[in-house]
Parts: C-alpha cells; sequence; structure tokens
C-alpha cells in the first residue's frame, strides 16, 4: 500500500462491494432457447419452463468519495467482486452474476463495459431499475 493511501497510521478503505445470493426470476416472455442458455441445460424442469435460477448478486460497489479516483478504479472494484465470487464458483459452483441498478447511462455503460448485459427492467415509480446478468466462465 502507497503511504498516501495512509492517514495517521490508518488504513483507508478504497472502495467496497457486496455479495449476495439472490433468485433471478425469468419473464414469462423469454423463450425455452433463453433458459436453456440461463439453465446450461433444458431450460425446464419436471417438463415445465423453468421459471428462476440461483444467481451470484452484486449488491452494492463503490469507490470512497474522499479517495483519489487515481487510487483505485471502478473495474478493478469489479475484478475484485468476481474474484471472490469465482472462489465461491469453485466450491459450490454458478453461472451467472446479477447486479440491479437504476436506469442511469452512466451506470449501464459502466455494467455494459464490465461485460454485462441487460436481462430485464424492474418499474419503480420515477426511477426504473434495470438488471444485467453476466455469465460467468
Amino acid at each position: 500500500m502507497d503511504e498516501d493511501q495512509l492517514i495517521e497510521g490508518e488504513f483507508v478503505i478504497l472502495g467496497y462491494f457486496t455479495l449476495a445470493l439472490k433468485v433471478l426470476i425469468i419473464p414469462r416472455e423469454k423463450s425455452i432457447r433463453s433458459r436453456q442458455e440461463l439453465d446450461g441445460f433444458s431450460g425446464k424442469i419436471y417438463g415445465e419452463p423453468i421459471h428462476e435460477i440461483p444467481c451470484y448478486l452484486i449488491g452494492q460497489i463503490a469507490r470512497n468519495s474522499a479517495v483519489d479516483k487515481a487510487s483505485v478504479s471502478g473495474s478493478e472494484l469489479m475484478d475484485s467482486a468476481l474474484s471472490v465470487i469465482q472462489s465461491a464458483v469453485s466450491a459450490v459452483g454458478g453461472r451467472y452474476v446479477l447486479i440491479e441498478c437504476h436506469d442511469d447511462k452512466k451506470l449501464v455503460r459502466f455494467y455494459e463495459d464490465n461485460a454485462f448485459h441487460e436481462f430485464a427492467r424492474i418499474p419503480m415509480g420515477d426511477t426504473p431499475m434495470v438488471q444485467m446478468i453476466r455469465k460467468i466462465y
């Protein structure tokens, strides 16, 4: 850690992220082919189309606003979160990472730049949300 990341001998938190498991609800209009891609198998269970899949959720990801942007980038924070998720995948499996963000062009672009793509939109009054997913490789 650089000296400028210490304040009076204390460590400075450059950024943070939160992770959780979440069930992704698959909208009715999604095709069986889409469900097969999500499921990685047939897209059906007991002969019926699957309606949900488990995902790793990045609930929050942010840089400390008191820290210079050059200290840590959003992509570096994303890489750290994905590294932790990859460890979990190695232990218990999983196929997708999910984020839910406000329908803001800058936010959506950030996630697109980090290999997420739009999955669904969630109406929430004046500030609709966008669900974006990324396949785990």
